[in-house]
């Protein structure tokens, strides 16, 4: 499943650890009200394979 949704104003660091990066992007979703089940997805997809993946993965929604 794609999520077709963008986060607004959000920034991501490279070198960061990947949990900060999930929380930034969890928190984020939550308030600008995206479903659990897309807020999932993303966190799913970004996490399936190295750290490279999960940035670009975030930054495909920011």
């Amino acid at each position: 499943m794609k999520v077709d949704k963008k986060i607004k104003q959000i920034y991501f660091r490279q070198g960061e650890h990947p949990m900060i990066l999930l929380s930034i992007f969890i928190y984020s979703a939550k308030r600008q009200n995206w479903h659990f089940n897309e807020i999932k997805t993303v966190v799913t997809e970004a996490r399936r394979k190295d750290y490279a993946h999960l940035v670009k993965t975030l930054k495909s929604y920011a």
